[in-house]
């Protein structure tokens, strides 16, 4: 009986995780660029960004990653499933930059910069790091931003390229998008390669 029923939970567990996975494949097939991907989300709910990041960190949990990259992104993902708030955000951004410390600029980019999964074989992908003033800025994030100070047309790229300079920032803005978990707003046309 007891091996009954640990099959089950096994089974119920697996396929739970199969439908979390398969939310952000369903949401990203037959988007061919950042910006459909972006596009599409800004017209999601609140509620579902949120599945969406959520089921990104439980993937970045699945890989055998540094124990203490493993333990900042776990703290990150509590917090986030939790709720980050202007109240919680100081703790939340304190965390993430602590990981941009120790993970390499394009690891950390492909980890929080796109839902798609991030791949780790016993090895990160880049080893330059990210720059203090870099580590700063996602320190000092605000996701809290008031878009009715911000003034701007055309379309914005909404991307997050570490180390690049900015075109402009003569574009449309959008709530979401942007930086760290697209939490930003997207205020800028920013210079991608």
């Amino acid at each position: 009986m007891k091996n009954v029923f640990f099959c089950i939970i096994t089974l119920v567990t697996l396929s739970m995780n199969v439908n979390a996975q398969n939310l952000r494949d369903k949401f990203l097939e037959g988007k061919k660029s950042h910006q459909e991907v972006v596009d599409a989300y800004n017209k999601l709910s609140d509620s579902e960004q949120k599945e969406l990041w959520q089921e990104k960190f439980d993937q970045l949990l699945t890989l055998q990653l540094p124990k203490e990259h493993l333990a900042l992104i776990k703290k990150l993902s509590d917090d986030f499933n939790d709720g980050v708030n202007s109240d919680s955000k100081e703790d939340f951004f304190v965390t993430a930059s602590e990981l941009a410390q120790i993970t390499p600029a394009k690891d950390f980019g492909y980890m929080f910069e796109t839902l798609n999964d991030y791949v780790y074989d016993g090895k990160f992908i880049d080893s330059k790091k990210l720059s203090e003033e870099f580590i700063n800025d996602v320190k000092n994030l605000n996701p809290f931003v008031n878009l009715n100070e911000v003034s701007a047309r055309g379309k914005c790229s909404c991307r997050w390229c570490i180390g690049m300079g900015t075109t402009g920032n003569n574009c449309t803005v959008t709530e979401h998008g942007c930086g760290f978990l697209w939490l930003q707003s997207c205020n800028q046309c920013l210079l991608c390669l």
